[in-house]
């Protein structure tokens, strides 16, 4: 069977299964149930990684820190030919964005193969698993056919019943703590705090925090690590910010931090100055306009993402997901005035109210020759979902810009 079939029925198999991403009807209850048994899972020599694995946890910046953590580890360790896994959420495009190996998403034939073994090691119980639980299982078995050196996991929701705690990693990052999730992971930040740092384990030996807001103080942050393993080393990041830092770069020295507690001394930041996680702050110059993207999709992440771009936007192609208040989103500081928003009009997302005017995605591309002059910016926010469209204005004539 070619690598074409061998990739639609994988993606028969994930079509089936329960997806809250996309549903976003987030089930505490069933979370609670299922993560026993995908820890027990993780116990079993069939899921032991060969080599060292990290997890990352955190409201924001856990996904560019991700992306950043494996770039570095492979060029700093480009000597030793390192093979590094990635395991992020959600894809932009395709689902094999989620599982790469060298940076590289996995293919058709990795996965399935991947997907096999799980079928054949949990047997009938692989058919109660959802749509992220099993992509983490296949993650896992692609890393362990291939062997990597290091294995770096972004947790999806939370950290106590998130499916990648199930992964005995040695290490830990925490990124920045928000208000999210709240129905899931609480109303405070503390609270929020416990349930990321439910994902540590006996297994961990350190934990890499990057600088927190003020309610998230360090006896805090040692206090509810120790509650879960008292033997536990802390690294706290505390170099200061230039004024004026993108979050890319604040992310991208945190990734080279967490490296270096990890004992790799030639972690410099310096080696991945160049690269740029995909959908981050993503600019792309087209004959006529130069178009920004970012996964941006909280009011603080917005708002970052606004005051981190080269300018300001000429125009705002927004949406948000329908468990987001878009009024909050559109509200945050250097967002345009509602004649400069263009909200993309599709069922997935929550509808904009007056005087917010929504526009099918067929229609944007016109309405942006319509209204705007040769050279404008335009702003992508509020969702990874709109990645497509983004790529389908910018194509023709477009270049990426680092």
């Amino acid at each position: 069977m070619n690598e074409r079939a061998l990739r639609a029925r994988f993606d028969a198999d994930l079509a089936r299964r329960a997806n809250p991403e996309r549903s976003r009807l987030f089930d505490r209850a069933r979370l609670e149930q299922s993560i026993s048994a995908l820890v027990e899972y993780g116990k079993t020599p069939t899921f032991r990684l060969p080599g060292e694995a990290v997890q990352i946890v955190g409201s924001k910046g856990k996904g560019s820190t991700a992306f950043f953590l494996a770039e570095l580890s492979a060029r700093s360790q480009k000597a030793n030919e390192w093979t590094v896994g990635l395991f992020t959420s959600p894809h932009l495009l395709d689902v094999s964005e989620r599982i790469r190996i060298n940076q590289k998403p996995a293919d058709g034939v990795a996965l399935w193969q991947a997907a096999e073994q799980v079928h054949d090691e949990l047997k009938e119980a692989h058919e109660a698993l959802s749509y992220f639980e099993f992509l983490t299982l296949v993650a896992i078995r692609v890393f362990i056919n291939r062997g990597v050196d290091l294995a770096v996991f972004e947790a999806g929701l939370g950290g106590r019943f998130d499916a990648t705690r199930m992964v005995p990693a040695r290490t830990v990052l925490l990124t920045r703590i928000e208000r999210e999730h709240t129905a899931i992971l609480g109303e405070s930040r503390r609270a929020i705090l416990s349930e990321k740092l439910g994902i540590l384990s006996d297994h961990t030996r350190r934990l890499v925090v990057m600088p927190q807001h003020d309610e998230i103080t360090r006896t805090l942050v040692e206090s509810a690590a120790h509650a879960h393993n008292p033997g536990l080393s802390l690294h706290f990041q505390r170099e200061a910010e230039a004024p004026g830092t993108d979050y890319l770069s604040e992310n991208r020295r945190f990734a080279a931090f967490a490296l270096r507690a990890m004992g790799s001394g030639s972690a410099n930041e310096e080696l991945i100055r160049d690269y740029r996680p995909p959908g981050r702050l993503e600019v792309r110059r087209s004959e006529k306009f130069v178009y920004v993207f970012d996964v941006a999709h909280s009011p603080d992440s917005v708002a970052r993402s606004l005051r981190d771009m080269q300018r300001a936007p000429d125009r705002v192609v927004f949406a948000c997901l329908k468990d987001r208040d878009p009024l909050a989103l559109l509200a945050v500081p250097g967002m345009p005035p509602p004649r400069q928003i263009i909200g993309v009009e599709d069922e997935q997302f929550a509808p904009l109210p007056r005087p917010y005017v929504r526009y099918r995605p067929d229609r944007i591309a016109a309405l942006l020759l319509e209204t705007l002059p040769d050279g404008s910016w335009v702003a992508f926010l509020g969702t990874h979902r709109t990645y497509a469209l983004f790529c389908a204005l910018s194509d023709h004539g477009a270049t990426a810009e680092a």
